[in-house]
């Protein structure tokens, strides 16, 4: 991503990188595939619920969707596209460990969701975003044949949903994911908790790839834009530097909790050696709050990062909230 602050100057953005090797995770993706160069200003708000249907309708229509094209890496694993029937939502509704990346470089929609799933009122804005419907659904893979194993015609599930970005998508729940006969997980978005995964994240990528022109397009993202598609204004935020005042990093990152708040990371690979590979070069985290003088974060390939206060400065450029 970039970003334009007072003029022409622009920042080296986050946001875009394909998840490399860190820690083990990944260790087959290709380096890192940079973000868009996206010119948005720093500082810059159908159906009816489920059941609404009648039987007969149900029964005699089924509702028709085209699979979204898939992305493909250069290091491409082979793609089954088939029904998750996890659960939308947990007991709990959305939680910040229901996000994990995968195995797309489109860190602005994971690092978002995960930050607004870490407040009250973000929880309750994911919750109103996905409608669920409980109906016969179609998904024409005629436009993906290249892009998928063996796999001809349509595939048939018994649900799909609406999704509210900066308009009403609606999406089934048939996936890409590998090729493996048993075990086998999505590709993209997937789910840190993988002993009870939840399915809302995936449909909200999925939706957004529909709304972009596929998932191929969601390399292009810019968290601008996703910000106000899915809250409904563009971000207020600062730029980080080794003079920024860390009370004003302090304040904000202490208010994650009520309101989402995410950090982007500076476009500098040899960070991740002076971090020890907690903070991952131009990519984007997750604030969840404060603890003394450590600030809590999360990653969106789905695991928690805590830093000194003082760190902040050292391996981040800027700073997003409402």
């Amino acid at each position: 991503m970039t970003i334009v602050v007072n003029g022409p100057a622009r920042i080296p953005g986050p946001f875009g990188t394909v998840p490399v090797s860190v820690d083990g995770k990944y260790p087959n993706m290709p380096g890192n595939a940079r973000g868009p160069a996206g010119y948005y200003p720093l500082f810059d708000t159908k159906n009816g619920p489920a059941g609404t249907q009648t039987a007969t309708k149900a029964a005699t229509k089924a509702h028709a969707f085209k699979m979204p094209k898939a992305f493909d890496s250069a290091s491409a694993t082979t793609k089954v596209a088939r029904v998750v029937d996890w659960p939308l939502f947990g007991k709990s509704g959305p939680k910040t460990t229901d996000i994990s990346q995968g195995a797309l470089p489109n860190c602005p929609l994971p690092t978002i969701l995960a930050a607004m799933a870490n407040t009250a009122d973000g929880r309750k804005r994911i919750l109103a975003m996905v409608t669920p419907h409980d109906d016969a659904a179609v998904t024409d893979l005629s436009d993906v044949l290249d892009q998928v194993s063996d796999q001809t015609g349509s595939v048939t599930s018994k649900r799909y949903f609406t999704v509210k970005l900066a308009k009403e998508i609606e999406v089934s729940d048939v996936l890409y994911t590998d090729d493996a006969d048993s075990g086998w997980s999505p590709l993209y978005m997937q789910a840190s908790d993988s002993g009870s995964p939840v399915l809302w994240a995936c449909v909200i990528e999925k939706a957004y790839a529909v709304q972009e022109g596929g998932y191929d397009k969601l390399n292009e993202m810019v968290v601008n834009k996703v910000w106000k598609d899915i809250m409904g204004a563009k971000p207020n935020g600062f730029e980080i530097n080794g003079k920024t005042d860390l009370e004003k990093i302090r304040e904000r990152a202490a208010n994650a909790s009520k309101v989402p708040t995410i950090l982007a990371s500076k476009n500098d690979k040899s960070i991740e050696d002076a971090s020890k590979q907690k903070v991952v070069h131009d990519h984007g985290y997750a604030v969840l709050g404060m603890t003394g003088n450590t600030v809590n974060l999360y990653n969106p390939w789905g695991n928690a990062v805590s830093l000194p206060i003082g760190d902040i400065r050292k391996y981040f450029q800027s700073m997003f909230y409402p």
